[in-house]
């Protein structure tokens, strides 16, 4: 239950336009709009060591609060990996989809704009590659 009513409706709202600031080297996001779950099924339920990656195939409605800002996104590939073992983790370990935001976000380099995930793909092993689109 934790899993299908907090992590995946916080992890889906990194695939729509959120306004973001940097400060002090922490990125915080202001999400507006929303989406309904149209059709939901789990595809993926593999275990990683100290952890399970778990993958849903979604259907969403989004609201029109969700459409895309005004000039030319930069779009930047991602690609990064879980451990295996939770003693090598300091700290909070994000999930998928905001590990990839909060990476393109670092390399586009500006303290606020707007950014989404355009795409996600799991590898395997922990191994995740997204394309994420940042705009001032």
């Amino acid at each position: 239950m934790f899993l299908e009513r907090y992590l995946l409706p916080t992890s889906v709202a990194a695939m729509w336009w959120s306004e973001y600031s940097v400060e002090e080297g922490e990125v915080r996001f202001d999400s507006s709009g929303g989406y309904r779950i149209v059709r939901k099924r789990r595809v993926l339920n593999e275990p990683l060591g100290a952890y399970t990656v778990h993958a849903y195939d979604l259907t969403l409605q989004w609201t029109a609060d969700a459409s895309a800002p005004r000039g030319k996104p930069s779009s930047y590939s991602i690609e990064f990996s879980y451990p295996r073992s939770a003693d090598s983790v300091s700290g909070v370990l994000p999930q998928p989809l905001e590990q990839a935001l909060l990476q393109a976000i670092r390399r586009h380099g500006l303290r606020t704009g707007r950014a989404r995930v355009e795409t996600i793909k799991y590898l395997g092993g922990g191994r995740f590659t997204a394309t994420v689109l940042v705009v001032e």
